[in-house]
């Protein structure tokens, strides 16, 4: 009977430390294995996914009774220039306290100021995505119900999953040792982990003290749109030049000013180059903006005499950056 209570009450030390280390709450960080999502697009058109940390931060949306531990991680990017097309995303991100699976993920994509400013408003969002691929570890393929559609300028990404902590633990989104841009951003709102970025968008490792690295993994998958001009033609008709052109793609596209140099012979066309030619302004066409479909111009050069004319197209953006096109020839 000695031994018998000797062996129970170190079975019951035993149960009650390992109850007193388990885990009762969701943690801010943590680590785990990293695996790279499979590659699922074409193109990659922004990638952060080089520098992996050692730890990953929480980023989740948990079951209602957990819902003051909610919290959302965001990371920063820039296009330059034309009409960028996001199609899928993937995050590297670890299982925690627990082996998953997540249900499915959130994404929103906020405006930003540049260096210096965090996420302002949302211009993008879709809720309950289930991922094509990475759900066992954690490491998430995100397909883009509707693809997101951003022009030039400066953005932040949000990725949040969803996932029960009684029964899933958490999902973290790794770290990243290499800062571009600013650093990466993060809240909880209901105040659990007694952070200073409740409510409000902070500075993560900065500001909020969650983690250490400066920014976070992930790519953005999809393809660019420019103005693309596919053909430029010039024609005679009786005492007119009829000039026409078309395009594949077009982003961001103002419109064409019509530019000739004067008829040959001229004193104004021959050394001296661009200023040299004469090039002047003689009408505009308004573009479409920004669009996938093709489309054609046209143009009537009814000023015109005897000689032999030169013709080119300065397509202008609405922020005033322009490019110019080949020269065509009429005489």
């Amino acid at each position: 009977m000695l031994k018998l209570r000797v062996c129970s009450i170190l079975f019951l030390v035993t149960l009650l430390m390992s109850s007193s280390f388990s885990q009762d709450k969701p943690s801010l960080t943590g680590q785990g294995t990293v695996n790279y999502p499979s590659f699922q697009s074409t193109y990659v058109i922004y990638d952060q996914m080089n520098y992996p940390g050692t730890n990953s931060i929480t980023s989740q949306n948990f079951e209602p009774g957990l819902d003051n531990y909610d919290s959302f991680a965001a990371d920063d990017f820039a296009f330059m220039e034309y009409t960028w097309i996001i199609e899928s995303i993937d995050v590297l991100g670890v299982y925690t306290n627990g082996t998953g699976p997540a249900n499915s993920v959130n994404v929103w994509i906020y405006t930003g100021n540049g260096t210096g400013g965090l996420p302002t408003d949302i211009i993008y969002s879709a809720l309950n995505i289930i991922p094509s691929a990475g759900l066992a570890d954690g490491s998430f393929s995100i397909p883009l119900p509707v693809a997101a559609v951003l022009n030039e300028g400066w953005y932040w990404l949000c990725v949040q999953a969803n996932m029960d902590y009684a029964s899933g633990g958490q999902w973290l989104w790794t770290e990243r040792t290499f800062q571009d841009f600013s650093e990466s951003a993060w809240k909880n709102p209901g105040g659990a982990y007694g952070t200073s970025c409740s409510p409000n968008w902070g500075y993560r490792v900065t500001n909020c003290g969650v983690g250490t690295q400066p920014d976070n993994c992930f790519r953005l998958n999809g393809y660019v749109i420019p103005v693309e001009l596919v053909s430029f033609t010039a024609q005679t008709e009786f005492d007119k030049v009829v000039l026409s052109w078309s395009t594949a793609t077009e982003t961001n596209n103002s419109g064409f000013s019509v530019e000739r140099t004067s008829p040959l012979p001229s004193p104004y066309q021959g050394e001296g180059g661009e200023a040299g030619r004469g090039w002047e302004m003689i009408g505009y066409v308004s573009g479409y903006g920004t669009t996938t479909d093709p489309k054609s111009y046209s143009f009537t050069d009814s000023e015109v005499s005897t000689g032999k004319y030169t013709y080119r197209l300065k397509q202008i953006d609405f922020d005033g950056s322009y490019e110019y096109s080949q020269e065509v020839e009429v005489e």
